[in-house]
């Protein structure tokens, strides 16, 4: 009875010792190994790169939206002065800018036109 307590202690022992042995060799291997190497650093790698594509795809889209809307309000800004040079009435001056606003994509909105202007530089000239 000793004697099989023992070859079973010597076994559990020895599992040990081989499954430590196995284990070290696999790791010696992995770490060793040349194959995969593009596939795991490509996995790493694509979120970051997507991430970054994404950003700048968004960030290029804010600054063509606002590019547009300040293109607008030019151009409001403009038919409205071009109405005030041929000496037109607050009304007329208003409604050009409008739809000059109107027909270059602004939507709803109001617009207010100040003649002469309540602020700026130009406050004093008429």
């Amino acid at each position: 009875m000793a004697g099989i307590a023992w070859a079973r202690s010597a076994m559990a022992s020895s599992g040990r010792f081989f499954r430590h042995l196995f284990f070290r060799r696999f790791i010696r291997r992995f770490c060793e190994g040349k194959g995969g190497n593009v596939a795991t650093i490509f996995a790493l790698t694509l979120p970051v790169v997507v991430g970054g594509a994404g950003l700048g795809v968004e960030t290029s889209y804010w600054y063509y939206s606002s590019l547009k809307l300040q293109s607008t309000a030019d151009a409001a800004a403009y038919a409205g002065a071009v109405e005030k040079s041929w000496g037109s009435n607050t009304a007329t001056i208003t409604a050009a800018a409008t739809t000059s606003a109107t027909s270059n994509g602004l939507g709803t909105g109001t617009i207010t036109v100040h003649t002469p202007p309540t602020s700026g530089a130009y406050t004093a000239k008429k």
